[in-house]
């Protein structure tokens, strides 16, 4: 094949009109092809009466000196980023560092001042616990200094003579059960006692203790009362209604202790 004919073989397209990479490819077809026939090579040309111009030792120096350059201004230009790289990290933690001691710094101020607002909590609750306990418990312990005052003067009054001091004992210690319960009655606290007409007992205000009968008709009925009952109201206030009415005043009671009574509890008799 000729060269006309190897350039015939890529069509009749301009090569004007042909893409970079398109020129590209015919070249390293054309040097293939070259090669194969063993033209324009340095050996064709000599043979053919081109003179090759020859390589002398300034164009090797030359590109010695060029290659050493090349080497140098890119250790240079690495050197140079190194230096760069080093600045830049220098200063990056340098800025980290005060910004770490910056946050430290207003770290503690806050725990400082939590420290601060927590032990004035505690001051306030100690005190307000302090206070709570003694407005609960002042008044019940005052009533029963009054009471053991009381009961102190019931001994020091007592009369030697027996025939007196039987019936004023008594009295005394009347007064003392109703100073008891007027006790209670300061904290809401009421006795109640079971009609003596109902003899049917009532488990949820009554506590039962067993006394025995062989009559079988008034098993589990009540004998008597050993010890009262006692009830105690407690105030408590009703949300607000959706209208704005004002806040209702409300009571409950509870059993604060059940009435003790004795009942009977029928014993088979086998004699």
């Amino acid at each position: 094949m000729s060269t006309k004919g190897f350039f015939s073989s890529f069509g009749e397209k301009d090569v004007n009109k042909m893409s970079d990479s398109e020129r590209l490819a015919i070249l390293k077809s054309l040097q293939i092809w070259l090669s194969e026939r063993g033209e324009w090579t340095e050996e064709w040309l000599i043979a053919n009466g081109i003179v090759v111009p020859a390589r002398t030792v300034d164009d090797e120096d030359h590109k010695e000196e060029e290659h050493v350059k090349e080497q140098e201004n890119d250790n240079y230009i690495l050197d140079k980023l190194r230096l760069e790289l080093r600045d830049a990290i220098g200063q990056m933690s340098l800025t980290l560092s005060e910004k770490i001691d910056s946050e430290n710094l207003e770290l503690v101020r806050i725990l400082d001042k939590v420290e601060d607002k927590l032990r004035r909590k505690e001051s306030e609750l100690q005190g307000f616990q302090e206070d709570f306990r003694l407005k609960a418990t002042a008044p019940f312990l005052r009533q029963f200094i009054n009471l053991g005052d009381m009961m102190r003067r019931v001994i020091d009054d007592n009369p030697l003579n027996v025939d007196e001091s039987a019936p004023y004992l008594l009295k005394q210690m009347q007064r003392l059960i109703e100073s008891i319960d007027c006790i209670l009655r300061d904290f809401s606290i009421e006795p109640f006692l079971h009609n003596e007409e109902d003899v049917i007992f009532d488990p949820y205000t009554q506590q039962s203790f067993e006394y025995p009968t062989d009559n079988p008709d008034i098993d589990k009925k009540i004998r008597r009362t050993l010890n009262p009952g006692y009830v105690w109201t407690l105030p408590y206030i009703i949300r607000a209604k959706a209208n704005g009415e004002e806040h209702p005043l409300k009571e409950y009671r509870m059993i604060f202790r059940r009435e003790q009574v004795e009942c009977f509890k029928y014993i088979k008799n086998d004699k």
